[in-house]
């Protein structure tokens, strides 16, 4: 018997790299020091609390990357897509985040020495493909890639928009948080815009056929927003999103969409517009 125990005590433990990178995540967030969310902080301080350089965007300290200190005006979809320039060290970090997927501490610049603590942001990915590069070449002309995030919520603070809560769903208080999450996670709804302003230019609504280029220059993004396709009360357990699985509606639609009872499609609601007399594509 003691032999078996010592064999076993020998083994090493095997973990796939998704459960491993979550079991450092949860040590590294029990051990992380305490930040105030909103408050604001610069790089002095950033670094004495968690370590690294104090000029560096993704700061390092000992190998690991300790933090993301991002500027909106270099990176309109920051904290959730931030563009990587050419410098090898800054790309080397990214390709390293990427790979881990690390959780780290993101601060966002409000001001000179004001970098404000927005809360812990996990790297989704790093993606070096020129399509995603593309929507940011022009404002940043040196990029080579972008990291895509996204934040780690306590599920329990989710606040859904009352205006969007499905009312057929009856599968319960999780469903209902994980749609809401889902909806709210800015890393599918910045590709999902970026893919149909890629394919045909600007937004535009699936119901009403309202483009961006009807409304005052820099409110697309304000108007436009994505819905899941299959309504949550379809969803079992836990479900991973693809772009195919979205739709881009206007504001006024997906409201409508999900106060109508039974709840509408997209092209339902189209239907009923086009009946109507309204024009619609």
């Amino acid at each position: 018997m003691r032999h078996i125990l010592n064999l076993l005590n020998s083994l090493p433990f095997i973990y796939s790299a998704d459960k491993c990178h979550n079991r450092l995540n949860r040590k590294a967030r029990m051990n992380a020091p305490t930040l105030e969310l909103g408050k604001y902080y610069n790089r002095r301080q950033i670094s004495k609390l968690l370590g690294g350089e104090e000029v560096i965007y993704l700061p390092s300290k000992n190998g690991k990357i300790v933090a993301g200190c991002f500027d909106p005006r270099a990176n309109l979809d920051a904290p959730e897509a931030v563009v990587v320039g050419d410098a090898p060290k800054v790309v080397s970090r990214a390709r390293a985040l990427g790979e881990t997927k690390a959780e780290i501490p993101t601060f966002l610049k409000r001001g000179s020495s004001r970098w404000e603590y927005i809360g812990i942001y996990r790297c989704v990915s790093f993606s070096e493909s020129k399509k995603d590069i593309a929507p940011y070449a022009e404002l940043r002309p040196d990029a080579v890639g972008v990291l895509y995030f996204e934040e780690i919520p306590d599920a329990e603070n989710v606040a859904p928009d009352p205006e969007l809560i499905d009312f057929q769903a009856t599968e319960g208080k999780q469903k209902l948080i994980e749609h809401f999450k889902k909806e709210r996670n800015r890393g599918l709804i910045i590709a999902k815009r970026n893919q149909i302003r890629a394919a045909q230019g600007y937004l535009i609504c699936e119901s009403c056929g309202l483009t961006e280029t009807e409304l005052p220059k820099g409110l697309g993004d304000a108007c436009f927003e994505v819905d899941h396709k299959n309504p949550i009360s379809q969803l079992k357990g836990p479900t991973k999103t693809k772009l195919v699985d979205l739709h881009l509606l206007c504001a006024n639609c997906h409201r409508l969409i999900h106060r109508s009872n039974p709840m509408l499609t997209p092209a339902q609601l189209q239907k009923h517009l086009k009946s109507s007399g309204n024009s619609v594509p």
